[in-house]
C-alpha cells in the first residue's frame, strides 16, 4: 500500500512522519513501534486498516527515533510520546477524533486522551495496559534491552514469537522483519529503559469519553487481568473479552467487529446500501457462514479462517462443509462464485 507521506515539528524540534487517508470521522491508529510505511509486509494489517479505514479519515504516524521520523534523538519518555502526538494532531487538526491503542500503543493512548478529554471522543485499548512493571517484570526488560543491543535479530524474533505463538513461523517472521526495518536494536533498547517505570494509571480516571477495552481471556503475554482493571477504572468503560490467544488487533474477527461498530464512520449514501447488502446474510446461511463464505472467497486457508475469527480448524471445516451443502458449491471455485454473484464476495 503506497502512502503520501507529510512531515511536522514536535515543540521540542524533531520531525515526525505521518499519513493521513480516507474521509470521515478522524480516527488515529496507534501500534506499537511499527512503521506505518511497513505494514504491507504483514498483510493481515492491511486488510484490518482497510476495514477501520472505511467511512474514516485514518491517521497514523511514526514516532521519533522509529520508521521515517527522524531517527537520530535524545531519548525516548512517555513526555516525549506525547509531544509527537501532539504534533501530528495540531498538522492534521481535527476538532475531535477517536483513538485506538494496541499493546505498546496503547499507553500512548491513555496519557493524549487524559490530558486532551475535550479532543478525544471515542478510546480503544486493545491487549494494552497502563503500567509497564504490570505487564513486563523488570528483570525481563532488562535482559530483553541488553539482547536487543547485541543480536536484535534474534531478540525481535524472540518476542514476536512469544507474543504471536498462535501463529505460524512465517507470521512471526514478517512481524520480526517489520520491527527491524522500523527501529534499530540500539534504540529499541533505549525505548525499553525510558519506559520501564511508566505507570498511567492514575490518568484513567481522567478519561471521560467512551471506551472500549479488548483483551483476550486466554492472553498470558499481558494479562487478561489488566484490561479488567482499567476497564473497571476508566469511568465510561466497557469491557470486551474474547476467547483466543495473543496475536495482534489483526487476528481476532470478533474483536474487529466490535471496534468497527464502535468508531463512528461516515459513508456515502451509495456505499451505505453496498455495505448493508454485503453484511446481509446470505438467504439460508448464519451470520458466522456469510463471514466465513466471505473470506473463502477473498482466498483465506482454513488455517487462516481460523486464526482471524478465533475458531479452531475443525469449527471452520465444519462451517465450511455447511455453507457447501447449502449453497450447493463442490468446492472454493463454486463457493467464491456464488459469494461473488450474491454480493458476499469484497475486494
Amino acid at each position: 500500500m503506497e502512502h503520501e507521506v507529510r512531515y511536522c515539528m514536535t515543540s521540542d524540534g524533531v520531525r515526525i512522519a505521518y499519513c493521513v487517508e480516507g474521509d470521515g470521522p478522524p480516527l488515529l491508529f496507534m501500534q506499537a513501534v511499527h512503521s506505518f510505511s511497513l505494514s504491507h509486509l504483514v498483510p493481515t494489517i492491511d486488510r484490518a486498516l482497510a476495514r477501520f479505514g472505511l467511512g474514516r479519515q485514518l491517521i497514523r504516524y511514526d514516532m521519533r527515533g522509529t520508521g521515517l521520523s527522524q531517527l537520530e534523538v535524545d531519548g525516548f519518555s512517555p513526555e516525549s510520546d506525547l509531544l509527537d502526538m501532539e504534533a501530528v494532531l495540531r498538522a492534521v487538526a481535527p476538532e475531535r477524533l477517536a483513538i485506538i491503542g494496541v499493546s505498546l500503543g496503547g499507553p500512548r493512548a491513555i496519557h493524549y486522551a487524559a490530558r486532551h478529554p475535550d479532543q478525544v471522543d471515542r478510546l480503544v485499548l486493545y491487549e494494552t495496559f497502563s503500567r509497564v512493571a504490570d505487564a513486563f517484570a523488570p528483570g525481563i526488560l532488562q535482559a530483553f534491552s541488553q539482547l536487543t543491543r547485541t543480536n536484535w535479530e534474534v531478540a525481535s524474533h524472540a518476542v514476536l514469537s512469544a507474543g504471536l505463538r498462535s501463529q505460524d513461523e512465517q507470521v512471526a517472521r514478517r512481524w520480526a522483519e517489520m520491527l527491524r526495518k522500523s527501529i534499530t536494536g540500539e534504540a529499541m533498547a533505549r525505548f525499553i529503559e525510558g519506559h520501564a517505570d511508566e505507570d498511567l494509571t492514575p490518568l484513567l480516571g481522567k478519561i471521560q469519553c467512551p471506551t472500549l477495552v479488548c483483551h483476550s481471556v486466554d492472553d498470558i503475554y499481558i494479562p487478561f487481568a489488566l484490561g479488567q482493571r482499567m476497564a473497571e477504572l476508566i469511568p465510561s468503560a466497557r469491557l470486551v473479552p474474547f476467547e483466543g490467544e495473543a496475536g495482534g488487533i489483526f487476528n481476532h474477527g470478533p474483536a474487529i467487529e466490535a471496534i468497527d461498530a464502535f468508531l463512528p464512520r461516515q459513508l456515502p449514501d451509495a456505499a451505505r446500501g453496498d455495505q448493508a447488502a454485503a453484511d446481509a446474510p446470505a438467504p439460508g446461511l448464519t451470520p458466522r457462514e456469510t463471514e466465513i463464505l466471505r473470506l473463502v472467497a477473498a482466498g483465506r486457508t482454513s488455517g487462516e479462517i481460523s486464526r482471524e475469527l478465533s475458531l479452531s480448524i475443525r469449527t471452520v471445516g465444519r462451517h465450511i462443509t455447511n455453507i457447501y451443502n447449502k449453497i450447493g458449491a463442490r468446492g472454493r471455485s463454486d463457493a467464491t462464485s456464488y459469494a461473488i454473484r450474491h454480493g458476499i464476495a469484497r475486494e
